[in-house]
């Protein structure tokens, strides 16, 4: 009993130190470096010298040569490239110490709490925007101007979107859908409550790319039951998203909007392509390097672009790129033995790597060395 306790403590801090350094404030951005090596040391006590997997080590090896080739011939952002090397072999040891599935309810239970206290936050900065700017001071973030509390992120003014403890509310979005899915892939308690408030949260991000992912699980969930027409709840559910989703539209353009060419995001995001474009017309081998904000500038990229894709192939050039897509991909495969549910979840990983800067984040890291080889529902997960 006292082991059972300790597995799923053990569960619920592993599974929060990855949400933490997958895009947090403070441990993402503000404290980025002492967090990393936070992230290693964990993965060393966890794994206490067991046996890595011998694809899994090669995996790890090929992307170190690429990142030391890729370093090798600009020589610049060394911390960067050191960060990276060193997040990689953290997630490898923690997927080679404990079995990822066994997180997924931690995970559900987090994601659930900090929905909550974000839509509590959210609705103060709504209803008392004097409030918040006279008592959370502004505080510049890696060139972003923010209020940051250790829970949540208010936006500096003008903005009505819900950014949880994250830099972005398209971050954010990402992390309400994977609880999302959990909940109804998966017996959690409180299930129809977790969806309602993971529902209405994914609708304050006011994020495309969130609403449209959400749509897309819904349908596919209803589509999987065996009558899904007697599916009450999840039908409820979805009814009740589509009409604040409709009226979020119709009040704020959430949507149609972002697909105007006059919309600053589209403008930005349609952009990258004509950019990366010119970037791999002359640095097709080796990109321009990665985190290599001088090059970046050069070719008219903002610091930090929205399109992880596109940064993969502008960073590390088209041959390498594809190869850690691969790899990717390869990960990504083993998830599941469903057609269709693979199409769900490529769907969704792909448009989180093509909206957000998320690919080198740790927990999506899991999908280059996470040791599932089909990720089933019969199977019984705690």
């Amino acid at each position: 009993m006292v082991n059972e306790k300790s597995k799923i403590i053990l569960n619920y801090y592993i599974t929060f130190i990855l949400i933490l350094a997958s895009g947090t404030i403070y441990a993402s951005y503000v404290f980025y470096k002492e967090f990393v090596f936070f992230l290693l040391i964990n993965g060393i006590l966890l794994n206490r010298l067991k046996p890595i997997k011998l694809e899994k080590l090669l995996i790890f090896i090929a992307i170190c040569v690429i990142v030391l080739l890729n370093f090798y011939t600009y020589q610049q952002n060394v911390d960067g490239y050191i960060a990276l090397v060193i997040k990689m072999l953290a997630i490898l040891l923690i997927c080679n110490a404990i079995d990822i599935r066994y997180l997924y309810k931690s995970y559900v239970n987090i994601i659930f709490i900090i929905s909550i206290v974000s839509l509590f936050c959210y609705f103060t900065w709504i209803m008392k925007p004097d409030w918040v700017m006279s008592n959370i001071p502004v505080t510049e973030v890696w060139g972003s101007a923010i209020r940051a509390t250790p829970f949540y992120t208010f936006p500096y003014m003008g903005i009505d979107r819900n950014f949880g403890p994250f830099k972005e509310a398209g971050m954010y979005q990402i992390f309400l859908n994977i609880g999302l899915f959990l909940v109804l892939k998966y017996d959690v308690k409180y299930k129809k409550l977790k969806s309602l408030i993971f529902l209405i949260t994914i609708i304050t991000t006011f994020s495309t790319a969130g609403l449209i992912t959400t749509f897309i699980l819904i349908g596919y969930f209803l589509i999987q039951g065996k009558n899904f027409m007697k599916n009450k709840s999840l039908i409820i559910l979805t009814l009740l998203f589509f009409m604040i989703g409709l009226w979020a539209e119709n009040e704020y353009g959430i949507i149609s909007d972002k697909m105007s060419s006059e919309n600053a995001s589209y403008t930005a995001r349609s952009s990258e392509f004509e950019i990366t474009a010119r970037v791999l017309a002359n640095h097709p081998l080796v990109g321009v390097g990665y985190q290599n904000n001088y090059y970046n500038l050069a070719y008219g990229f903002i610091e930090s672009g929205t399109n992880g894709v596109l940064a993969l192939y502008q960073q590390f050039g088209v041959f390498f790129a594809s190869i850690m897509l691969l790899f990717y991909f390869k990960g990504i495969r083993s998830l599941s033995n469903s057609f269709l549910e693979l199409s769900v979840l490529f769907f969704m990983i792909f448009i989180s790597f093509s909206t957000e800067p998320t690919m080198f984040q740790p927990l999506f890291l899991i999908i280059l060395f996470h040791k599932i080889k089909v990720f089933k529902k019969e199977e019984k997960v705690a």
